[in-house]
């Protein structure tokens, strides 16, 4: 017995010097292996603090997957020149989340855009990843066309609540719609587009005058071969700058060659949506611009802009918007858009175009 028990003494002293002698040596070259392997993952910001066969890691990950993550990787870290090259350690954590502060955005925008091929493309702010996968789960269900989410981004600042609902709202009237937009921005929002008839309009219309305050609504709808049809006001200039775009986008208003006589239906259907936008937006100016393409006289081709707008202006103003709300302005020749060396070029450089103020 006495023989067995100072064998086993002799072991553990044995065990104590090599611990003493070969651990630290040990000890060194696999934290070293580990804070490698962390780095290689992706955990550059963690460090390794190596006492004996026990690594601790400190430091700050995003989140807490990416903690378990380089606890992980640090568990299964080989040591590189040890007898075994395998983990002979053990691995505690002193890591933190680092706490992500949102940012509070104002104006609170959201915007969803149809297309005439049924894509659809999201833009805008949502409170947290919650929300958003309720939106994007919302749109697959409503939608038949490809979503597209990657300008979602995260802040504070929704009104309140209710502001999700009334995006998921907004999703269902839009998908009534051949294209369109619908376009938030705090309290406020207008829905825009084609319609198939009026039936169609006149529920999206019904639809968008039913939101909850301090939620309010706005419809502009257009129906092939009929007047426009609009309720609501906007109060955003964003938006309303946004709604006279989507209505010239792809088209222009014409006039006669050399002359400020509006010529052709199209030319006159598109003033009279953008008279029903303009009384939509009584908050804001209206400047019409007048420009020409680059051939002929440079003085002709001013004041051939100049009576254009004020052409505009003075149809527009029939239409029931308020005169001193609108300026007319030409610019003849010297702001092109595209090259007046083509024939392509030099129709682009022909057009109206419409920049909204806010009143004073």
């Amino acid at each position: 017995m006495g023989k067995w028990l100072l064998g086993i003494i002799c072991l553990a002293i044995v065990a104590l010097v090599y611990a003493l002698i070969v651990g630290p040596k040990y000890s060194g070259i696999m934290g070293s292996d580990i804070e490698r392997a962390l780095s290689a993952n992706g955990y550059e910001n963690v460090s390794v603090e190596m006492h004996g066969h026990v690594a601790t890691l400190k430091g700050e990950v995003a989140s807490m997957d990416d903690m378990r993550g380089a606890v992980e990787t640090a568990q299964t870290a080989e040591c590189s020149n040890c007898e075994a090259k395998s983990p002979w350690h053990k691995v505690l954590s002193d890591l933190t989340v680092k706490k992500v502060v949102t940012p509070v955005q104002t104006p609170y925008t959201f915007d969803i855009i149809k297309d005439e091929d049924g894509s659809i493309t999201l833009n805008g702010f949502v409170e947290n990843t919650e929300e958003r996968d309720a939106l994007l789960m919302k749109a697959r269900s409503t939608f038949s066309g490809t979503i597209n989410d990657n300008k979602i981004k995260l802040a504070n600042g929704a009104p309140d609540a209710n502001w999700l609902n009334v995006i998921q709202s907004g999703m269902d009237e839009l998908n009534l719609l051949e294209k369109g937009r619908f376009q938030m921005e705090d309290t406020g929002f207008l829905i825009n587009g084609e319609a198939s008839s009026v039936d169609v309009r006149n529920r999206i219309n019904e639809m968008s005058a039913k939101v909850s305050a301090p939620y309010s609504g706005a419809a502009n709808i257009q129906v092939e071969n009929l007047a426009a049809d609009a309720i609501g006001d906007v109060t955003s200039k964003t938006i309303c700058q946004s709604l006279f775009d989507d209505l010239k986008s792809g088209r222009e208003i014409n006039f006669e060659s050399a002359r400020a006589e509006i010529k052709g239906n199209s030319s006159f259907d598109l003033l009279g949506e953008l008279a029903s936008a303009a009384n939509q937006c009584e908050s804001f100016r209206i400047k019409i611009e007048g420009h020409t393409d680059s051939l002929g006289d440079d003085d002709f081709n001013q004041d051939l802009s100049e009576r254009r707008a004020n052409t505009v202006l003075a149809f527009l103003s029939a239409q029931g918007v308020a005169r001193d709300r609108m300026s007319a302005v030409g610019y003849g020749e010297t702001l092109p858009i595209a090259d007046n060396s083509t024939a392509e070029g030099r129709v682009q450089n022909r057009r109206t175009a419409f920049t909204l103020t806010q009143v004073q």
